[in-house]
């Protein structure tokens, strides 16, 4: 299930990202670069693109990407690399409400987690500073309960870039 859930959330971004639409808004193909300390990484921190896909007045769609490295160090056996890939629904102009789910991937571990968002996110129309803060429950793998696959963690993050 989770691989063709995967598959399908990858696709997607790709299509959106290849995607040639006309949209006459300031907000269309809006992107940022920032660094998100825990949130949808579901680890240590993730760095990330962002990129609005869609907009209709005060209703966007983002699609992001996001990846870390951390080396191996005396808690880890092997480096560690992940990917989050993720769609995000903002309402708002500069301060948005923020709603989201995605998919964190670990190489070389073998762990996935799917995080949920729901959060605040602050993104000028023009180049500027970006800032997001959210609750980033994720349901995963990684940290199984004795007698269980999956477990739910509490989760949130926070998040600072760059519009441009």
């Amino acid at each position: 299930m989770l691989r063709y859930f995967s598959v399908l959330l990858i696709s997607s971004f790709s299509i959106c990202l290849s995607g040639k639409v006309k949209n006459d808004s300031s907000y269309f193909n809006q992107k940022a670069v920032f660094i998100e300390f825990f949130g949808s990484s579901g680890y240590v921190y993730n760095l990330t693109y962002d990129q609005i896909i869609k907009e209709n007045g005060m209703n966007k769609i983002t699609a992001s990407l996001g990846a870390q490295f951390f080396p191996k160090l005396g808690l880890l056996e092997k480096d560690l690399v992940s990917f989050s890939p993720q769609f995000n629904y903002l309402h708002g102009n500069k301060h948005n409400l923020e709603l989201g789910i995605g998919v964190t991937f670990n190489l070389f571990y073998s762990q996935w987690g799917m995080p949920v968002r729901i959060g605040y996110r602050s993104q000028s129309l023009e180049s500027g500073l970006f800032f997001r803060a959210g609750f980033t429950p994720i349901i995963t793998n990684s940290f199984p309960e004795p007698g269980s696959d999956m477990t739910f963690h509490n989760w949130g993050g926070i998040g600072i870039g760059y519009t441009f």
